[in-house]
């Protein structure tokens, strides 16, 4: 599992609440909960009927609107890899399910094996990287290109099954209820971490899916579900304030963290504009002690 250097998931919206939500700072007495209208990026392809494959080695192919099953291999750090050609441009979602073993945790990495992907500008990968065996990548896909499609077995070593499914984006297909957007977040900002020393700042790109309900108020990375204020007809605010102890190989200590995401609604309601900061503290008995700040903007768009 990739992680930058203060704790925070890459590419996942709910970074600070991976332990079951921690405590959620959200004022939801000051929000104003509401179906908001928005203007979709991808007309929904309806009701899907998919076919079936298996997994049968190294660059097993897998098509559009097709689920393939496996089992993934029986040490730590294994892997299964497909290979996707893709019929047509457009935006695909790719979702991984595993049979949620006890502390498994399958990932899912796609690449572009024609191209690059969110490079020199483009945005056009946007992926969860849950701490469980669900993923959901998104990808606005080039006609002709072939796609590395693989699965990660993160330090389990059951076996664990799997569907993988490769599909046109459909509201049925990936089970949104009323009210609920499939959104792709793009954020860039910096980071400053001090790790008993100080530490240059950095720069970073994060680029991640997840499912808004601004009517019910919450955000949805298919792992945990965190409460969300719609303060006003055009804005809305995400606070997150999570604390957990820990032992590990002896040492104890203490995590906490803080995740605040404030955005404005653009003007046709198809995007919004973000503002991010967060701040991270490990302190152990060792001793040691880091402490890490990041602020940064980026965009949310509405894809379907």
């Amino acid at each position: 599992m990739e992680k930058r250097a203060f704790g925070v998931i890459a590419g996942t919206l709910l970074s600070v609440a991976l332990a079951g939500c921690g405590s959620d700072s959200s004022d939801s007495k000051d929000s104003v909960g509401a179906d908001v209208q928005v203007t979709t990026a991808v007309t929904d392809a309806g009701p899907i009927t998919l076919t079936t494959t298996t997994y049968s080695g190294a660059n097993t192919t897998i098509e559009l609107n097709q689920t393939a099953s496996g089992s993934m291999p029986l040490e730590a750090d294994g892997e299964a890899v497909y290979l996707f050609t893709a019929p047509q441009g457009g935006y695909i979602s790719i979702m991984l399910e595993g049979s949620a073993s006890f502390g498994a945790d399958l990932d899912l990495i796609v690449s572009d094996l024609d191209g690059t992907l969110n490079s020199d500008g483009t945005e056009n990968y946007w992926s969860t990287l849950n701490s469980v065996s669900k993923e959901l990548a998104i990808i606005n896909l080039e006609q002709g290109h072939q796609y590395e499609i693989t699965i990660e077995n993160w330090g389990s070593v059951t076996g664990e099954d799997y569907s993988l499914t490769v599909s046109n984006l459909s509201r049925d297909q990936l089970g949104l209820e009323n009210n609920e957007y499939l959104v792709v977040f793009s954020e860039k900002g910096t980071e400053n971490c001090q790790e008993n020393r100080l530490s240059p700042e950095t720069s970073y790109s994060d680029y991640w899916v997840s499912i808004a309900n601004f009517k019910s108020e919450y955000m949805d990375s298919l792992e945990d579900k965190v409460d969300m204020s719609l303060m006003s007809a055009s804005a809305f605010k995400l606070e997150v304030d999570h604390s957990e102890n820990y032992t590990d190989e002896g040492i104890s200590g203490t995590y906490s963290s803080t995740f605040v995401m404030n955005g404005t609604f653009a003007s046709d309601n198809a995007s919004a504009d973000l503002t991010f900061s967060r701040t991270f503290k490990d302190v152990s008995d060792e001793p040691y002690t880091n402490e890490c700040t990041s602020s940064a903007t980026g965009t949310m768009k509405f894809l379907l």
